[in-house]
């Protein structure tokens, strides 16, 4: 299995065709021919238009790829160590057993705290669903305290992630509440060998530190992959990243952090890359500075299963009356009188076709899914094609129902309810560019009533709309 690694320089976008929907996916602004898929903000814009053809060769431009292929990872350097310091007045410092599991400065902590307070004003760490660290002392620390839970206090029912003091500081116990799991890997060490600095402490001794985090998957209790006379090779630091990596792939999380080291980042990151602009290839694998935090996103480029998405829905629920055809939003009543009569589509009784009853059923039955996910907590912005169905299945989809009577906000009608934008729901934007293939309005200078739009030129305008986005 190909696991292709980009940096963070994309946005994520949920494209829905009405109210059926294709696969949750990434659009790459950056390249034409890479699924590049990345996480950019903790909210996502969405887009709610009409559908195109299914049967048309792929164009070239941005690329799409289902989310539910990629995980997103948070690669952090730990926060400055004491062999740093040592190491930048005289690189043979790096030899000397002063620095055996170097442990963080006070400068290191500061760092911690920097990084710990970006996490939080972030959203990160709500999102991050498991922690991974290197079990050498300073990555421990600096996992902990970036990704950690508050303070800990006597009487709490619950190990602490870190005991006061632990590791040469003058740091108050770190609870685990309120924090994802911390599991401690050897995969995601720094070089082996010679550098006393890169040589673990016991298992036995790192668990009184740190009750709390798990170290079931290190098979010794002493550091026997360590050699004092044996210096590991960068090839053999990539290859064992890439095994990271790939183990990496068969946890069930979708969001990771990773706190690891700067040479092991360098060579298992320098492998990746290749195939984009020399400026992306420079932000994925140059070194990383003491505390410093990246988001990265693993692609599954493989015909291997993967987990089922969490956010994609089927549509058509309830079911109903529909095209045969690449019709896919929610039931209109151009799609119910077509049904018993195709040519009823070039009737102007049909003209900017609305919702049916049905059609609301079905969109109220994916808000509650977007809703119930927490899909919506993502969501920044949704863009809609500028036609009824389209803009009463994005209002009814991501709007805020409820009465609003007194409000001066615009609001948009739905049968029995009004649906607003209060209550920091995401704004509504309509765009010409992800309209279907045009139709008729009295001030449409898009449309003609002899000329049906080929797919080939809609295709070049849905190009040109992601372009856009």
């Amino acid at each position: 299995m190909t696991l292709p690694l980009f940096y963070n320089n994309t946005i994520t976008l949920s494209i829905l065709p009405d109210s059926s929907f294709v696969p949750f996916t990434s659009i790459s602004t950056k390249t034409k021919t890479q699924p590049l898929t990345c996480v950019k903000h903790s909210r996502l814009p969405v887009l709610c238009l009409s559908s195109f053809s299914d049967n048309m060769d792929s164009p070239a431009g941005p690329t799409l790829y289902p989310s539910h292929r990629c995980k997103t990872v948070h690669l952090v350097r730990h926060a400055q160590g004491i062999h740093n310091v040592a190491g930048e007045k005289n690189h043979d410092a790096y030899l000397s057993y002063d620095y055996f599991d170097a442990h963080l400065t006070p400068l290191g902590w500061q760092q911690v705290d920097n990084l710990h307070k970006h996490v939080q004003e972030t959203g990160l760490s709500k999102r991050v669903e498991l922690v991974i660290t290197s079990p050498l002392l300073r990555t421990i620390q600096t996992a902990v305290g970036v990704f950690g839970g508050g303070g800990y206090a006597d009487g709490i029912d619950a190990p602490p992630l870190m005991v006061a003091k632990a590791g040469n500081s003058e740091r108050p116990a770190i609870s685990s509440l309120n924090c994802p799991p911390f599991i401690a890997v050897e995969l995601c060490r720094e070089h082996l060998g010679v550098h006393p600095c890169d040589k673990r402490s016991s298992i036995n001794e790192y668990q009184s530190l740190f009750p709390a985090i798990d170290f079931s998957l290190i098979e010794s209790n002493d550091d026997i992959l360590w050699e004092p006379e044996i210096r590991e090779t960068n090839e053999a630091v990539a290859k064992r990243g890439m095994e990271f990596l790939n183990w990496l792939w068969t946890r069930k999380e979708k969001e990771i952090a990773v706190v690891t080291h700067s040479g092991y980042l360098y060579h298992t990151l320098s492998a990746f890359g290749n195939d984009c602009h020399p400026s992306i290839k420079n932000e994925i694998c140059k070194h990383f500075a003491n505390c410093e935090l990246r988001s990265m996103v693993i692609v599954d480029r493989s015909t291997a299963s993967s987990d089922p998405a969490t956010t994609n829905y089927p549509g058509k629920i309830p079911n109903g009356l529909d095209l045969p055809s690449d019709v896919r939003h929610g039931q209109g009543v151009h799609n119910v009188e077509a049904e018993k009569n195709i040519d009823a589509l070039l009737s102007h009784d049909l003209f900017d076709a609305p919702m049916s009853s049905l059609g609301w059923q079905q969109v109220f039955e994916l808000r509650k899914l977007v809703h119930g996910s927490r899909l919506l907590d993502r969501v920044e912005l949704v863009v809609t094609s500028p036609l009824l169905r389209t803009m009463q299945t994005a209002v009814g989809v991501f709007g805020n129902e409820g009465e609003i009577y007194g409000s001066d906000v615009d609001s948009v009608i739905a049968p029995k309810n009004e649906i607003s934008t209060l209550n920091n729901y995401p704004p509504i934007f309509a765009s010409e560019l992800c309209r279907d293939r045009l139709m008729e309005s009295e001030e449409d200078d898009l449309w003609y009533p002899e000329a049906r739009e080929p797919y080939e030129e809609i295709a070049a305008r849905g190009i040109q709309f992601l372009n856009w986005s």
